[in-house]
């Protein structure tokens, strides 16, 4: 009976664990979800002073069945959680920082994801015994992601301790994911590992042969008319290195590297001539060709004239909308928005252009608004369409500069002696939907700006002591690293790089594991870091290797519309699966470029619906293409001081956003 009763409460502390993690209030969150999340930490070694932190999205369809997805940031030294903010996460930050809205195509549709702050130093993980840690490599890193799967199935999660799995991440993952799924498939053939079923894994955009990306960034380069037609004679001509076939040439005899990653020219003619394909011009989005900032990009790269030395191949600053300004909290000094951009909107905000009008509403109508912000309601005579397009946009002050409005506002409540809205007449309504529309021009995605400025609004977001506190982020954490940072400079500053090549990785992996395992290889196809050509090359050379057969490439959909381009390759016993998938007018980051269809590319992946080894990603059965929000919340049955402190216009932010997502 004590037995029982030990093994009991035993279970039931296991259990707690998990449960202790879940995130119960999240500040400015403007919609329910129909999932839970859970923010915690893991063990990443035996000594269990590196603590690696977590956060687990459930599916949004059926926790209970759906598979984990495992998703890594690269870098080195990139967070995770950034990644679920400012790609495929549920969450997306409004532009101050303040609020979070929803993202209709996140990646959890059909998945538990598990966002790792990897390696230890990035984000929010930590070392208990040495301050500001930041020392990683390959080896390392694959260990620390190891150890802490290891702890989260057999510890801290065990409800999924038997579920499918798939490694998922981008750019450096390509190297992280590989030396990973190494170490899986050991740990499961000697039993080490207690989750048995590792189906496959996803890599985006991913940093896996340094040769082949360098060469095919060069004939990318050049492809895409950064290069003359005489240079390009030129390098023809005098840059072989064997074999008349340009795609052949080994461009990186012509290079340096100082760390393995970084690669500029050695001074030569060759190497001058194609070191600065490898990086872009200054004022270019490096990750997406096609991505411009018009007025929020820091994008300042060095002068790559011939013979320059290259840049760092991670994520820059793209936005200059955030600025470094005083506050009570010297810590987030860097992450306050400069009021000329942030609260452009707010500046169209006077007497001048509003019309007020004493228009009497019941008390649950005021009690709608947060008492540090102004909002629009319908008068009861006058509901045109002006008065209901105004009625949609929800302006809040930001940040310490909404005090004024605040005083202002409640000053002109107490004048009027009743408890009335303001109204907006047609003019200044008009002026507003231009201010907001000034958002698009001043960048060319379909998405208000997002990919520009959504790095800053994240790093503000989870500086919060809110935030943190509903994070569970330990004190231990805050007075160690100060502040959340979206890349750990230091540890890219001292990284090298190990596996020139993850040629031998895969193969080790398709040869040795002793049951059926599927890669997806994907590209955006405007990418200039890691560009989908050289990714494509390493594949054919993995599949010839182990003796695939080689299926046409075919356009897959998405709504009807071309999406890109999938090559399928199979073992002869279709257990061993390779699908090479380019993602049409997506850069780097994909998930945020084309958000529905890499949402529906993800599923299908994991959800393979033919039984011959190929995957039909133009079908659509699994995940809704168009996909309907959840409801927002009501200010007046939570905590307005978190659930109303919304940015400028956020209700008409979300519903452009939804368009924009859904035609994407």
């Amino acid at each position: 009976m004590r037995l029982l009763l030990g093994l009991a409460l035993l279970l039931a502390a296991a259990a707690a664990i998990g449960q202790d993690d879940m995130v119960k209030d999240l500040p400015g969150l403007l919609f329910k979800p129909n999932f839970q999340t859970y923010s915690g930490y893991l063990n990443a070694n035996e000594d269990k002073n590196w603590q690696m932190h977590y956060w687990l999205f459930e599916s949004r369809n059926d926790k209970d069945k759906d598979p984990v997805l495992v998703w890594l940031n690269g870098g080195p030294g990139c967070s995770s959680v950034a990644g679920m903010f400012e790609e495929l996460g549920p969450f997306y930050v409004t532009f101050d920082g303040q609020s979070l809205f929803e993202n209709v195509h996140s990646w959890n549709q059909r998945a538990n994801v598990l966002a790792l702050e990897s390696p230890i130093g990035v984000g929010f993980s930590y070392d208990t015994k040495v301050a500001n840690f930041s020392k990683a490599n390959d080896d390392q890193t694959a260990s620390q992601n190891y150890q802490a799967l290891k702890d989260f199935f057999t510890r801290v999660q065990k409800t999924y301790g038997d579920r499918d799995f798939y490694l998922s991440g981008e750019s450096y993952a390509g190297i992280y994911i590989p030396t990973l799924s190494k170490l899986l498939v050991d740990g499961i053939k000697s039993g080490d590992f207690p989750n048995k079923n590792f189906r496959g894994a996803a890599i985006g955009n991913g940093f896996m042969d340094v040769p082949k990306l360098m060469n095919s960034l060069v004939s990318w380069g050049n492809y895409h008319g950064r290069m003359s037609p005489e240079d390009w004679d030129t390098v023809k001509s005098q840059c072989s290195t064997g074999g008349q076939d340009v795609e052949k040439y080994d461009f990186t005899k012509y290079f340096k590297t100082d760390n393995g990653m970084d690669y500029y020219s050695d001074g030569s003619l060759c190497g001058n001539l194609t070191a600065p394909m490898l990086v872009l011009d200054d004022n270019m989005d490096q990750y997406n060709y096609y991505q411009d900032c018009y007025a929020g990009t820091s994008i300042v790269l060095p002068n790559v004239g011939r013979g320059a030395k290259g840049i760092k191949r991670r994520r820059p600053k793209r936005s200059a909308a955030w600025k470094i300004v005083n506050s009570e909290n010297p810590a987030m000094d860097d992450f306050l928005p400069n009021p000329q951009d942030a609260a452009k909107i707010m500046a169209r905000f006077n007497a001048k252009q509003v019309k007020e009008q004493k228009v009497f509403v019941d008390d649950d109508d005021l009690e709608k608004a947060s008492e540090y912000s102004c909002t629009v309601c319908p008068s009861r005579e006058r509901l045109d369409r002006h008065d209901y397009c105004c009625k949609s946009l929800f302006l809040y002050p930001l940040n310490k500069r909404g005090k004024m409005l605040k005083d202002g506002l409640d000053s002109k409540l107490k004048e009027r002696g009743s408890s009335p809205c303001i109204t907006m007449d047609k003019l200044f309504c008009e002026r507003l939907i231009t201010e907001v529309n000034d958002l698009w021009a001043d960048s060319t995605d379909t998405q208000m700006g997002y990919p520009c400025w959504n790095e800053d609004a994240v790093t503000f977001y989870l500086n919060r002591k809110d935030v943190q506190d509903a994070l569970h982020i330990p004190q231990e954490w805050r007075d160690s690293r100060k502040q959340w940072v979206d890349c750990n400079d230091p540890i890219y500053d001292q990284y090298h790089l190990t596996y020139t090549t993850t040629y031998d990785l895969f193969n080790y992996v398709l040869r040795y594991f002793e049951q059926p395992f599927r890669f997806l290889i994907y590209n955006g196809d405007v990418d200039t870091v890691c560009n989908y050509l050289g990714d494509a090359w390493l594949m054919r050379d993995v599949a010839n290797f182990n003796i695939m057969a080689s299926k046409p490439r075919v356009q897959w959909y998405f709504r009807n519309q071309s999406a890109g381009y999938s090559q399928n390759y199979q073992s002869q016993d279709k257990t061993k699966v390779i699908d090479v998938v380019t993602v049409k007018g997506a850069g780097h980051f994909v998930p945020n470029d084309r958000p529905g269809p890499s949402a529906q590319m993800i599923t299908n992946f994991m959800f393979p619906q033919a039984q011959n080894g190929l995957v039909d990603y133009s079908d659509y059965s699994l995940v809704n293409p168009t996909p309907v929000p959840l409801p927002l919340v009501n200010p007046s049955n939570g905590n307005t001081e978190t659930t109303t402190k919304s940015s400028a216009t956020v209700s008409f932010f979300l519903a452009m956003l939804f368009v924009a997502g859904a035609a994407m």
